[in-house]
């Protein structure tokens, strides 16, 4: 046999040794992405979406890719099985980070790691679009982007914070309804409603605050939505509690300027995320998008509603922006005044930290809350007015977290002001409820019953945190938990009853 036959006898052999090792490597890599083992030992977050099928994908490439190397060793080049080969360790290198992550990294890094990935799936977005209020909360959903607002629980049936809204108006309720941005949004009225109830002598009524208010809302937001939703639901007081977001459609030249704020707001999409499929897949590709980039624009909700538009400067000098302000909120109290709502308008406290983040915008809100007091001037004695800006700015600067937002301890002074206002202004209809519905205790919600646990942990930050983890890692929806858990509560209260 010639030098070059034996050289050609080896290189064949050894092609096949080649492609049987590959082959093998490729199957013990495939069990690895197979779902069951991936997602409980690899993922280090939650398969959610397509991810199970993708996986599935893989593996069954890997699979036919492996099988072919090892039972038709002599036939495929060598070249294929080492191209093969580069893939797999592409594969290895990101299954090997994963594990090395899952040992050594902090529950903060993983945490935001799984959350880079989710946020890029529309269907886990906080927030969807709506066809007349540009967008409102997704229902389910809870709002984590936001340290103001997350936590509090998932949107409702309406895509607003707290319980879910029913248009029916049980006998013996005073329904309260607050109308705002984030500064409402953040939870004050919840504590409201719980104030005025503890003030009851009886339960022959009950106080029942509906929060209409959405971070990112102006007051053109809210006068569309008193007219779509509000008014629907047979409120017998509104609080008004604007003044912060008008700043985002302003500082625009004045020929360019429109009262309709579509030069500076355009329809709620999706944000684009070029990047989208490679930070679902590669976790070393995520880890570095973290370290370079960690708030991507298009995790701000400004993406999805805001356009692109540059500020002329020095800020907030031309009031004409204000106009539609002033005519937002004097059109909900024209027509509350005319359904015979009881109105409640109240000023926007602030920092007067300039250290404060956002507080370039205090000026804006100034001039918000002029008008405002113009406004109450004009309906004096039609409406109720309070001034939380002469109240808490420069006096309660420790309460707020940022320009405007505040602590629990701001959120209760609010509500307690308010509370004041209500309960005064809530005489008649409290009298004429304690004679119609005398001690009516249905009007309660009775300790042990499926309704109060539902309620409890709706209310409960980190009951309803939990809840929500343990549906997305068991891609379940949160509202069926909510109620697994609420039922079990129940049966467990109905048990120990039966005990005694």
């Amino acid at each position: 046999m010639s030098k070059k036959g034996s050289k050609a006898i080896a290189y064949q052999a050894f092609s096949v040794k080649l492609n049987i090792i590959i082959g093998f490597i490729g199957i013990l890599i495939g069990l690895l992405l197979m779902p069951p083992i991936f997602s409980r030992y690899i993922s280090l977050s939650p398969l959610i979406g397509s991810d199970e099928i993708w996986l599935w994908s893989f593996f069954s490439f890997l699979a036919l890719m492996s099988l072919l190397l090892i039972f038709f060793k002599k036939r495929i080049k060598p070249e294929i099985g080492l191209l093969f080969f580069s893939f797999l360790l592409i594969i290895s290198l990101e299954v090997g980070t994963r594990i090395y992550l899952g040992f050594v990294a902090n529950p903060k890094l993983i945490s935001q790691l799984g959350k880079l990935t989710y946020w890029t799936h529309p269907e886990y977005s906080a927030f969807v679009g709506h066809p007349f209020l540009q967008f409102t909360g997704r229902p389910a959903k809870i709002y984590e982007g936001n340290e103001f607002l997350g936590g509090l629980g998932a949107f409702n049936n309406f895509g607003f914070v707290g319980d879910d809204f029913q248009y029916n108006k049980e006998d013996g309720v005073i329904r309260i309804v607050a109308m705002g941005e984030s500064t409402t949004a953040d939870g004050w009225p919840l504590i409201l409603e719980d104030e005025l109830n503890k003030k009851r002598s009886d339960g022959s009524y009950r106080f029942e605050v509906m929060n209409f208010a959405s971070g990112a809302w102006n007051s053109a937001h809210s006068m569309v939505n008193f007219f779509l939703n509000v008014v629907e639901f047979s409120p017998d007081f509104i609080i008004i509690h604007h003044g912060w977001n008008e700043l985002g459609i302003r500082n625009v030249y004045p020929d360019e300027f429109r009262t309709d704020y579509s030069h500076a707001l355009k329809y709620f999409h999706e944000p684009e995320i070029y990047d989208r499929y490679l930070l679902r897949i590669s976790i070393i590709y995520r880890y570095f998008k973290i370290l370079f980039d960690p708030s991507p624009q298009w995790t701000f909700l400004g993406a999805s509603i805001n356009h692109e538009r540059t500020e002329i400067e020095p800020f907030f000098q031309n009031l004409n922006e204000l106009k539609p302000y002033r005519r937002n909120i004097e059109t909900i109290i024209d027509h509350s005044i005319m359904k015979g709502i009881k109105v409640i308008l109240t000023t926007l406290p602030h920092s007067t930290d300039e250290s404060s983040p956002l507080f370039y915008g205090h000026t804006s809100i100034e001039q918000c809350n002029d008008i405002t007091r113009e406004i109450a001037i004009r309906y004096h004695g039609q409406i109720e007015f309070i001034d939380l800006d002469k109240l808490m700015t420069g006096k309660m600067n420790h309460v707020f977290t940022d320009l405007g937002h505040t602590t629990n301890e701001g959120r209760e002074f609010k509500a307690k002001m308010v509370q004041d206002k209500i309960w005064n202004h809530s005489m008649e209809l409290r009298r004429y409820f304690e004679k119609a519905y005398p001690k009516d205790q249905s009007l309660e919600y009775k300790k042990g019953t499926v309704e109060y646990y539902e309620k409890r942990i709706r209310r409960d930050k980190d009951w309803l945190n939990i809840i929500a983890i343990d549906a997305r890692r068991k891609n379940r929806n949160l509202e069926e938990l909510i109620l697994e858990n609420a039922q079990y509560m129940a049966r467990q209260d109905s048990l120990k009853n039966q005990q005694e």
